[in-house]
């Protein structure tokens, strides 16, 4: 308990109540978890509170702007569709299937902002070449081309998250290319890192049950306590 303590910088509320070292274990990772998680609030609370003092930059309200294309030219799109794909104006019934589920994928798209899924049903059913989308207006294609950026930024933001995410459950770095053979690995060499300090907690904790083990026990810790010391002002006499 009191390495634990030691560890987090404070006393971790509930730990006297814990018998069992893993759950002492699980309860520093929460509170270190929680820790960090209150901190990087606190630190994007104060950016957006430094950002509205600012207010929005020229750069920002060009972006702003270019936004707003984006959303038209994705709206323009989406509205060509939803003519060209109007049930109703089909009177083969295959066909209006058909066009009913390229419209529901459609409608899809444009609730999620997908304009690359609208642009590829667009070819699909107005059968534009590559050629006549070339020689569309350039701030279309501009608008286009941000909100497309923006989707591929999105996604890339997600991915990064749910690295962060895998990597703190996990305990160590994990990216979308890390072979899964390295993360088994990994987890089981961090597994039997786990098992092995819980033995030597529990053999610690048997240890001290007797009053001459107690007084051995001491004595090893002054000695791995005063090597650690050692260590360390080696380490520094490195930088001089």
């Amino acid at each position: 308990r009191e390495m634990l303590t030691q560890m987090a910088g404070r006393p971790i509320e509930g730990l006297d109540e814990v018998q069992d070292p893993e759950e002492m274990l699980a309860m520093l990772g929460r509170e270190m978890q929680r820790e960090q998680q209150a901190r990087q609030s606190k630190l994007e609370a104060r950016r957006a509170a430094r950002k509205a003092a600012k207010g929005p930059s020229a750069r920002e309200r060009q972006a702003a702007a270019a936004q707003q294309d984006a959303r038209l030219a994705l709206r323009t799109v989406f509205r060509q569709l939803a003519s060209a794909l109007h049930p109703d104006r089909e009177t083969d019934p295959e066909a209006r299937e058909h066009k009913t589920r390229l419209m529901s994928e459609a409608n899809a798209a444009y609730e999620r902002q997908d304009l690359s899924t609208l642009l590829r049903l667009q070819l699909e059913v107005a059968r534009i070449s590559p050629e006549s989308l070339a020689r569309l207006a350039d701030e279309k294609l501009a608008a286009m081309t941000l909100l497309l950026k923006e989707q591929v930024a999105a996604l890339e933001a997600d991915l990064r998250m749910a690295e962060a995410r895998a990597s703190q459950a996990l305990g160590f770095a994990i990216t979308a290319a890390t072979a899964e053979s390295a993360v088994v690995r990994q987890v089981e060499h961090s597994q039997q890192q786990m098992r092995e300090m819980l033995q030597a907690m529990r053999d610690d904790l048997k240890q001290v049950q007797e009053d001459e083990g107690l007084k051995r026990w001491l004595k090893t810790q002054k000695a791995i306590a005063k090597e650690r010391a050692q260590r360390q002002t080696m380490d520094f006499s490195d930088f001089f």
